[in-house]
C-alpha cells in the first residue's frame, strides 16, 4: 500500500477536526485537561507546523498525564497514523463542509496490481478540483464542495469497493472540469456584470436557502452554520451596493460547479458509485480484503461469502470472525477464482489501533486484541485501577469474556460502537469499587533511568500492592524499550512503556483465560518475554509453510508456473530478516556494553576527582562558618542603619513637606502684595493726573486773578495722600525683599536635606558591596564605619547651652577670626557665597550657622532673627558681645 499524493501539501485539515482527533487518540482522564484555545486558528486550515504548534500547547496544559505520549514530533506523527483511512471523517464525526483531511492510498493485490477504494477517489477529486480553482480553496465554496463530495461519497460507504488504478482517470477528469468551469474561472473575474441576476431577495437567509437547496441531501445541522457562517462574513465584509454581483457570482459558481462534479459522476459510474447500481455492467469487479498483521494474512469471512454468493450469518453478535487465507485456498480453491484480493495491512498508532471499515455495513470495527489492549493501558494509566490494589476478580468477570471470548479459536474483529460502549460501562463499573487516590508516575531524568529505578518507580506508584512479582519483570521490559527507544537516553515516554509492559506480563501470567485469549488471537508475539504452552506444543501433522503457499494460490490465477517457483519465498525473505535484525541487536548489545564499561571507568575517575574536591571544600566549610557569623554580626549592624535611615528618611521627607507648605504660603503673600503694589501704583498715576488737570485749572485761574481758596487744601491732601501711598509702596517692596530672601534660605536648607540624606544612602550601599565582595573572596570582613546622622530639625531648633543661657543677647552673636576648618567649603546662606579665610564671620550659637559680617548686619537692619533658624538675634555691630 502506498500514498498517492504529496504528503508535503497534503492533506490540510480544519483546526476543529484536529483538535476532536486529537482529543480521540489520548486517554479519556487527559481529555479534561485538553483546552480549545490550543486549537484557535483564524484560518480554515492548517499546516503541520500549526498543529506541532497545538500539540506543545496542549503537552504544556497537560503537564506529566502526557508524558507517555513522547515529544511533539512523535506525537503529530501517531495523530497522522492514526487518522488516515478510508471515510475516517464519519467515524470521528467531524464536520462534513470541512476538506478531506485523509491519504489516499493504493492498495496491492496478490497479483500486484494496483487498486484504489472508491472513497479515496472522492479526496483526489477535491484536491484536484481545488488545485485548479483556486477560489474554492476559502469561504463558502470550500465549504460547499467539501459537503457536496461527502454527501455523494455517502454512496459507497456501506461497502467499501475497489477499483483499478487508472493514471489516466484524474487527468480526463480535469480536462472535462476546466472545460467546464472555464465561463467562472476565466470569463467572469474579468466581466462580473456578465453573470445571471438568478437571486433577487438579497437577504442573508434568502441566499442561504438557495444556495443550500443546490444540495439538498445534506441535512446535518454542522454544514448548514458552516456555510451560514460564511455567508454572514460576507455580507458584513463587502458593502450592501455589491451585494447582488456578489452573491449572484456566488450562486452562479456553486450551481456550475454542482451541475459539473454531477456529469463527471454520472459519465464514470464504475468509479464513483457502488458496484450494484451500475447498469449493463459486463464483469463487475469482486473484490475481498486480506489482512495482514505481521506474519499472518485472513480475510473477514462475511466478505468472503458475500464474493461467493454465499449466505452467512455471523455467530458473533457484535463482531467479524475471519479465516486464514491458508484455509481459504484450500475449502474454497475453485471458488475464490474470480476474487481479487486486496493486501490490506493492519496499522497501529503508537497507542491505539487504526480502525478499519467493517464489512457491508458503515460501521468501523478493530482486532479484538487491539481492544484488550485498550482497554488494559485504559485501566492501567486512565482510572489507575492496578495502582489503587483493586481485585482482578473484579476486572476479568463475565462482562468482559463476554467482550473478548477465550473459546474462539480464530481471531475476529469488534464492532467499534459495541466496544466503546462497553468500555464505558466497563469504567462506571470500577469507579463504583471505589478507587482511593494513588500518585503518579514521575519524569525521567535527563540522562535516561536504569533497572533499578524502574523497579522503584514501580514501587513508587503502588503496583507491588497488586503485583507483588512485578519487579520480577522490571529487566525484560527494561531491555524491550532500550532496543526500541528513539533517543540517545532513555525518556519519560519510555518508563511508561516499561511499566505497562511489566503490567501486561503480571496479568496474562496471572489470568490463564486472557492468555489462552492471547493465544487463540495469534498476538502472544506482542508481549515480550511472554512465555505461551500453547505456542510451544507442535503439531506433528501440520504442513510444511512451503507446502502452505503451494496452496494459497489456484492455478488458473497463474499463467506460468514457473514464474511463481522463481519468485522468492516471502517467509524465507522475512525469516533472513528477522536474523540480520537479530544480529544488528546482538552487535547493539555488545557495543552497549562496551560503552557501560568505558562509562564506569569514566565515572570512576570522575569520582576520585569529586572527592578530591569535596576535601577542599571540607577544609573550606570551616572559613566559611567563620565569616559566617562575621556576616550575621555585619547583616545586624546593617540592619539597624537601615532602620536609622528610614526613620531620618521619613523626618527629612516630614521636614521637606513643612517646608513645601510654608514656602506656598509664602509664595502666595508675594503675590498678595504684588497685587496690592500694583493697585497702589494704580492709584498713584490717578492721583498724578488729578494734580495735573487741578493744575492746568490753577493756570486758567489765574489768569483772571481768581484764586481759589480751596485748592491749596485740597492739594495739601492730595499730596498728604501721596506720602502716604509712598511709604506704604516701600514698607511693600521691603516685606517682598524679606520674603524673597527667607524663600532662598529655606530652598537652601531644603536642598542641603536631600544632599545629606542621598550621602546616607550612598553609605549603606557601600557598605553592602564591600561586604559581598568579603564574602566572594573569602577575605576577613572590613569593619563598617557608622555614618553619623545629619542634624534634623529638631537639632536646629534645640535650646542654647547652659553656659550662653545667661548670657546677654547680644552674646547670641560672635565675631570670630575662621579657622580652616571651619571655613572649608562653608557658604553664607544670605548672599550664596563661599566664605574666605581671613574674612570676619558671626556665627548663631542656636543652629550653629555662619555669616559674612556685613551680610549679616544688613540683614537685621530689616528683621532681627536668624535667617536659618529665626531666632531673635541682635546686630552686633550696635550690640557687641560682652
Amino acid at each position: 500500500m502506498s500514498k498517492i499524493v504529496d504528503s508535503e501539501n497534503f492533506p490540510i485539515i480544519s483546526p476543529d477536526d484536529f483538535s476532536r482527533i486529537s482529543c480521540d487518540y489520548v486517554l479519556d482522564m487527559v481529555r479534561g485537561t485538553v483546552k480549545s484555545e490550543y486549537f484557535n486558528f483564524s484560518k480554515p486550515v492548517i499546516s503541520k507546523e500549526e498543529q506541532k504548534k497545538s500539540i506543545e500547547l496542549m503537552f504544556d496544559g497537560a503537564g506529566n498525564l502526557l508524558g507517555m505520549y513522547g515529544s511533539v514530533e512523535e506525537h503529530a506523527e501517531n495523530l497522522e497514523i492514526y487518522r488516515n483511512f478510508p471515510e475516517s471523517h464519519r467515524f470521528f464525526g467531524t464536520n462534513p463542509a470541512n476538506p478531506y483531511f485523509t491519504f489516499p492510498r493504493v492498495y496491492e493485490s496478490l497479483k500486484n496490481e494496483k487498486y484504489i477504494c472508491k472513497p479515496d477517489l472522492f479526496i483526489i477529486l477535491e484536491d484536484s478540483v481545488v488545485r485548479a480553482f483556486k477560489d474554492l480553496q476559502l469561504g463558502v465554496y470550500c465549504a460547499f464542495l467539501a459537503s457536496f463530495l461527502k454527501e455523494q461519497a455517502e454512496k459507497v460507504s456501506k461497502k467499501l469497493e475497489f477499483v483499478k488504478n487508472d493514471p489516466r482517470i484524474i487527468p480526463d477528469i480535469m480536462k472535462e472540469f476546466l472545460k467546464a468551469m472555464d465561463y467562472c474561472m476565466n470569463i467572469l473575474p474579468k466581466c462580473p456584470n456578465t453573470v445571471p441576476k438568478s437571486l433577487t431577495n438579497l437577504t442573508l437567509d434568502a441566499v442561504y436557502k438557495q444556495i443550500m437547496k443546490l444540495i439538498p441531501n445534506v441535512k446535518e445541522e454542522k454544514v448548514y452554520k458552516s456555510i451560514y457562517h460564511c455567508l454572514d462574513c460576507a455580507f458584513k465584509q463587502y458593502q450592501k451596493e455589491t451585494h447582488s454581483q456578489l452573491f449572484n457570482s456566488m450562486f452562479f459558481v456553486c450551481k456550475t460547479l454542482v451541475n459539473t462534479l454531477q456529469d463527471i459522476i454520472k459519465k464514470r459510474p464504475e468509479l464513483f458509485l457502488p458496484n450494484s447500481s451500475v447498469k449493463n455492467q459486463k464483469s463487475p469487479l469482486v473484490t475481498v480484503r486480506l489482512f495482514e498483521d505481521g506474519e499472518e494474512r485472513f480475510v473477514m469471512k462475511a466478505e468472503l461469502y458475500e464474493a461467493m454468493n454465499i449466505y452467512y450469518k455471523e455467530s458473533f453478535d457484535h463482531g467479524y470472525q475471519t479465516m486464514d487465507i491458508e484455509e481459504v485456498f484450500e475449502r474454497f480453491k475453485e471458488q475464490v477464482t474470480h476474487v481479487e484480493f486486496i493486501r490490506t495491512p493492519i496499522l497501529r498508532a503508537k497507542h491505539k489501533a487504526v480502525p478499519v471499515k467493517g464489512p457491508n455495513t458503515s460501521d468501523f470495527c478493530m482486532l479484538a486484541v487491539d481492544g484488550l489492549f485498550d482497554l488494559l493501558k485504559q485501566l492501567t494509566f486512565g482510572t489507575k485501577f492496578f495502582q489503587a490494589a483493586g481485585g482482578l476478580n473484579a476486572v476479568f468477570g463475565t462482562r468482559l469474556e463476554e467482550l473478548f471470548q477465550p473459546e474462539l479459536k480464530s481471531r475476529y474483529f469488534v464492532n467499534m460502537n459495541f466496544y466503546l460502549m462497553e468500555r464505558e460501562h466497563y469504567k462506571q463499573f470500577l469507579m463504583l469499587c471505589g478507587l482511593a487516590s494513588v500518585k503518579p508516575i514521575r519524569n525521567a531524568k535527563k540522562d535516561g533511568f536504569t533497572v533499578q529505578n524502574l523497579k522503584n518507580e514501580l514501587k513508587h506508584v503502588n503496583f507491588t500492592g497488586l503485583f507483588p512479582e512485578i519487579e520480577d519483570y522490571a529487566e525484560v521490559a527494561y531491555n524491550e524499550v532500550m532496543l526500541k527507544k528513539k533517543g540517545e537516553f532513555l525518556r519519560t515516554c519510555d518508563l511508561f512503556d516499561a511499566i505497562e509492559h511489566c503490567v501486561l506480563l503480571c496479568i496474562f501470567n496471572r489470568v490463564p483465560e486472557m492468555k489462552s485469549f492471547l493465544h487463540n488471537q495469534k498476538s502472544c508475539w506482542r508481549v515480550v518475554g511472554l512465555k505461551c504452552e500453547l505456542c510451544d506444543e507442535k503439531d506433528p501433522n501440520e504442513k510444511s509453510l512451503d507446502h502452505q503457499l503451494d496452496l494459497k494460490m489456484p492455478e488458473k490465477n497463474v499463467e506460468n508456473k514457473g514464474e511463481i517457483e522463481k519468485q522468492p519465498n516471502p517467509c524465507q525473505n522475512k525469516l533472513k530478516d528477522k536474523e540480520q535484525m537479530l544480529a544488528e541487536i546482538e552487535k547493539q548489545l555488545a557495543d552497549a556494553k562496551v560503552r557501560s564499561e568505558q562509562n564506569v571507568e569514566a565515572l570512576k575517575k570522575d569520582l576520585e576527582k569529586e572527592e578530591e574536591e569535596n576535601e577542599k571544600l571540607r577544609s573550606q566549610s570551616v572559613l566559611h562558618a567563620k565569616l559566617g557569623k562575621e556576616n550575621d554580626e555585619m547583616r545586624k549592624k546593617l540592619a539597624k542603619h537601615e532602620i536609622s535611615e528610614k526613620q531620618m528618611r521619613k523626618a527629612g521627607l516630614k521636614q521637606k513637606k513643612i517646608f513645601d507648605e510654608t514656602l506656598t504660603q509664602l509664595r502666595q503673600q508675594v503675590a498678595d502684595l504684588e497685587e496690592e503694589l500694583s493697585r497702589e501704583n494704580q492709584v498713584i498715576k490717578d492721583l498724578d493726573q488729578q494734580i495735573i488737570h487741578l493744575n492746568l485749572q490753577n493756570a486758567e485761574n489765574h489768569e483772571n486773578s481768581c484764586i481759589n481758596e480751596n485748592w491749596a487744601a485740597e492739594k495739601q491732601c492730595l499730596e498728604k495722600k501721596i506720602v502716604e501711598k509712598t511709604r506704604r509702596i516701600n514698607e511693600l517692596n521691603e516685606q517682598k525683599i524679606v520674603l524673597r530672601t527667607e524663600n532662598e534660605v529655606n530652598s537652601r536648607m531644603v536642598q542641603s536635606l536631600l544632599n545629606k540624606l542621598a550621602d546616607v544612602s550612598i553609605a549603606g550601599v557601600t557598605a553592602a558591596s564591600n561586604r559581598n565582595q568579603r564574602e566572594e573572596t573569602s577575605t576577613p570582613p572590613l569593619p563598617l564605619v557608622q555614618t553619623p546622622p545629619p542634624s534634623t530639625s529638631s537639632s536646629m531648633s534645640s535650646a542654647p547651652e547652659a553656659t550662653g543661657s545667661t548670657s546677654s543677647p547680644a552674646s547670641r552673636w560672635r565675631n570670630t577670626q575662621n579657622s580652616s576648618s571651619e571655613l572649608a567649603d562653608a557658604q553664607c546662606v544670605i548672599c550664596l557665597f563661599d566664605m574666605k579665610r581671613r574674612q570676619k564671620t558671626i556665627k548663631c550659637h542656636q543652629c550653629r550657622r555662619r555669616f559674612h559680617s556685613k551680610c549679616a548686619s544688613e540683614w537685621l537692619k530689616v528683621k532681627s532673627e536668624c535667617p536659618a533658624c529665626r531666632g531673635r538675634l541682635l546686630d552686633p555691630y550696635e550690640f557687641p558681645s560682652l
